[in-house]
């Protein structure tokens, strides 16, 4: 997976529960081909990252000219 493609990306995604004054949910993506790990105090903060990357390729694939064909079924 060394070689992946600007369109294509693979996280793997932990959840828990923090018990410190009270139960809060954390989360943490890790980008399975570099290793590198972002943690996050809310699913708010979460989603707003995902938005982010996403429309990082969104503006790749444009400036490219490439055709997209993502099927989410």
């Amino acid at each position: 997976m060394k070689n992946q493609k600007p369109d294509y990306r693979s996280f793997m995604l932990r959840i828990w529960i923090e018990q410190t004054n009270g139960e809060k949910w954390r989360f943490s993506l890790e980008d399975t081909r570099t290793g590198k790990r972002k943690g996050f105090a809310s699913i708010n903060k979460l989603k707003a990252y995902l938005n982010e990357i996403t429309k990082e390729v969104a503006d790749f694939s444009k400036d490219t000219n490439e055709p997209k064909n993502h099927s989410w079924s």
